[in-house]
């Protein structure tokens, strides 16, 4: 039977990575951990790729929507319901990183990771 417990950024920090899997989606790699009774206790970890050309949509995105009213084309023009507007993407592999243990559903830290001068590339829209 395996057992698993997530581990943090600290506790991995110096170990040395072997790549196990790859595929066009992600890739897993695994360390030596410890040692156990019956050998050695490996962490796993695995890296989702993003697009190659993400960026560069969220680009053309970002300047598509440059000068645009935030409610053009949703339907609020004709009396509708303002929706759920995009602001952004993010590639899985940040998601996890950055919004895990609950922090997804923190709309304080969630305004404060949107301000963090690193993460302004995965915005669609300027200046909010």
């Amino acid at each position: 039977m395996t057992d698993s417990i997530r581990l943090t950024e600290e506790q991995v920090q110096g170990l040395v990575w072997e790549q196990v899997e790859l595929t066009p989606d992600y890739r897993v790699s695994r360390a030596v951990y410890g040692q156990g009774p019956n050998g050695p206790v490996y962490a796993y970890r695995r890296e989702i790729f993003a697009a190659d050309n993400f960026l560069d949509d969220l680009v053309k995105e970002r300047n598509a929507n440059e000068g645009q009213k935030w409610s053009q084309g949703s339907g609020s023009e004709k009396n509708g319901n303002l929706p759920l507007m995009k602001v952004g993407s993010i590639p899985l592999n940040v998601f996890f990183r950055d919004f895990s243990k609950g922090r997804n559903a923190d709309k304080d830290y969630k305004k404060w990771w949107w301000s963090q001068d690193r993460n302004q590339v995965f915005k669609t829209r300027k200046g909010w």
